[in-house]
């Protein structure tokens, strides 16, 4: 099938990508990250790199609205806000780098190079007293502007906001609902940039999107699920477990041995 790489099964491909699709959202609804990058990695072996970054943001916003409207009730409205107040100019200078010089692939191990550094230095550096969900309004706001102006070069920046959640004592439940918003607004804000800026054939695609896509339900409802029996201290464990694994990825595998790579 045109447009599915070099993989001429394409219902091995149809499977896979919405099983796929399924365990990421589940593990995004328990842990609050990694769904989203697992998805994109796994998405890449099936597609080009520029049809997978158009492809898992079409995803992900039904995903995170999906996950969004199951925590509706614990999303933290101050932090949406402050957030966006940021990620709006940020993917707009996004896309006009985007459109301007392109994603030159030179660049992508430095830029996630950074952002593994960026997590443990967030994750791990002491907080001062006023680190609360209402403290430090404005972390947020520049978070959503370098959000923003990166998601359309990496894809996944849930590892880029996933740290602040923790340093800003927002956990389990609110963590979920609000990143996932977060997320979702990132996400919708982007895709007409790369449908205008790429030349991503989204009809062509429609079928396999639609099954993603349903897949993600029945995987936020299970995640769900699960999470309601994690206790707030093994939530925390993990989730900064989840942190240095990600960190560790992005620097190490995507950063430095792409780089000292012949």
């Amino acid at each position: 099938m045109p447009g599915l790489g070099y993989h001429a099964d394409v219902v091995t491909t149809y499977v896979v990508l919405a099983a796929t699709a399924f365990v990421t959202s589940a593990l995004s609804a328990v842990l609050g990250m990694g769904g989203g990058s697992l998805l994109l990695v796994t998405t890449g072996g099936f597609l080009s790199h520029a049809e997978t970054i158009s492809a898992h943001a079409t995803v992900q916003v039904f995903n995170l609205s999906v996950r969004t409207l199951a925590f509706w009730r614990h999303v933290h409205w101050p932090t949406i806000l402050r957030f966006s107040a940021g990620s709006v100019p940020g993917a707009l200078v996004g896309g006009w780098l985007l459109w301007a010089v392109g994603s030159p692939a030179a660049s992508e191990p430095y830029l996630k190079g950074s952002i593994g550094l960026y997590i443990l230095a967030v994750t791990f550096l002491p907080r001062s007293s006023d680190q609360t969900a209402s403290g430090r309004e404005w972390e947020w706001t520049v978070l959503g502007l370098a959000a923003g102006a990166s998601g359309l070069f990496v894809g996944a920046v849930g590892p880029l906001i996933a740290p602040l959640f923790v340093r800003h004592a927002i956990l389990k439940e609110k963590l979920i609902a609000t990143k996932a918003l977060c997320q979702a607004i990132l996400h919708v804000i982007k895709l007409p940039i790369l449908l205008a800026v790429r030349d991503f054939r989204l009809v062509q695609f429609s079928l396999l999107l639609a099954l993603m896509v349903a897949a993600t339900v029945p995987g936020t409802l299970l995640g769900k699920w699960l999470l309601g029996r994690v206790p707030e201290r093994v939530f925390l464990r993990l989730y900064q477990a989840a942190l240095v694994i990600t960190a560790g990825k992005l620097l190490v595998v995507d950063g430095v041995i792409v780089l000292l790579r012949p």
